[in-house]
Formats: C-alpha cells, structure tokens, sequence
C-alpha cells in the first residue's frame, strides 16, 4: 500500500477531489442538480451551503489523502467519501457514475494492498 508506485494514482485522485472542491466553494450552483431531493430536504441549510461544504470536504480530503495516504485510516477515509458520493452520482447520470466508480475501486485497492517494501 505504500509504495512510490502508487503516487501517480494518490496524485490523480487528489487533484480530482481538490479542483472538484475548489469549484464547488467558487461556484456551488454549478453543482447544485447533484444534491438528491432526500438529501436536500433532510439538512437545513441552503443547497448551495450544502455544495460548499462538500467543496471544502473534497479540498480538505484531497489534500489530506495526498500528504498522508500511507496511513490506512486516511485512505480508508477517502474510501468512505468516494463511496458516498459514487451513488449520488449513478443518481444523477450513469455517465458521472461510471466516471466515478473506477476511483473509488483504485482507492479501495490501495487501502487493502499489503504494505511493501518496495
């Protein structure tokens, strides 16, 4: 799990999570037809509110799981994340989900990778 052949996959998922983060803080609107009805209705907070603070979890996370993916828990962390938001994407369009499954597949296969000393 945590050897240098790894960094170009850590580095590709972060990126997506912090540019996917940062344009959710600059332009939540953008994102607002993401955000299932359910999900809408049971937080009370402005869907755009909503957008922003998954904007700052996604930068938050990325950055995160870019200095410190050798350590499981963060990884399983990113895990977690990318498999909360891959449903809600298959809600939205089959195309955002099919986008978004293969990365929750590489970091679900970087956390159960044995540790190597390579």
């Amino acid at each position: 799990m945590r050897t240098r052949r790894n960094v170009p996959l850590v580095i590709g998922v972060s990126t997506v999570m912090v540019v996917f983060g940062v344009h959710q803080l600059v332009r939540p609107k953008d994102w607002t037809d993401y955000v299932p009805d359910q999900l809408d209705e049971a937080l009370p907070l402005e869907t755009e509110t909503k957008m922003r603070l998954h904007g700052a979890g996604n930068v938050s996370l990325g950055l995160l799981f870019l200095l410190f993916y050798k350590k499981p828990v963060v990884t399983w962390m990113t895990a977690g994340w990318w498999g909360f938001v891959t449903p809600v994407c298959w809600w939205h369009g089959w195309k955002e989900g099919l986008r978004d499954l293969p990365i929750l597949f590489a970091i679900v296969q970087l956390a159960t990778t044995p540790d190597s000393k390579n």
